[in-house]
């Protein structure tokens, strides 16, 4: 058995192997192949090219160029997730607070619940503005 694992990272010495895209990309194929099955098999072609591109980023020795497609889509997944969490927040807090944006730096702003126009100062680029509040 220890000659199959020396083998194994003998060959995998100086590949890319798993990283978070990898991950997420078999995640999505196993998705993918769940759904696949209750559609009778037609995402078979878009299963093929997403193996394919999966298990060429896993064995590929252009290590530099998977390390910036990595930090790619940790970025796109940091951004997601801040999203996701303004959008729990904004449900959570929808009886105590509003959300709007600074005209001048678009900064997403929480003000208290007040009907009506409300005074607000941006702290990100100190503009005083209006907002006007209905419910």
């Amino acid at each position: 058995m220890n000659d199959w694992k020396q083998k194994l990272m003998l060959f995998m010495q100086g590949r890319n192997g798993l990283d978070a895209l990898g991950i997420f990309s078999t995640k999505v194929y196993i998705a993918l192949v769940i759904i696949n099955m209750l559609l009778r098999g037609r995402l078979s072609m878009l299963l093929t090219i997403l193996l394919v591109v999966t298990v060429y980023r896993l064995f590929s020795k252009n290590i530099a160029q998977r390390r910036i497609e990595n930090e790619k889509f940790l970025a796109y997944q940091k951004k997601a997730q801040k999203q996701f969490l303004q959008i729990k927040n904004r449900i959570k807090e929808r009886n105590t607070h509003r959300y709007r944006r600074c005209p001048n730096c678009k900064t997403m702003l929480r003000l208290k619940k007040q009907t009506g126009a409300v005074n607000v100062h941006c702290p990100v680029c100190k503009t005083d503005f209006t907002v006007n509040i209905k419910f």
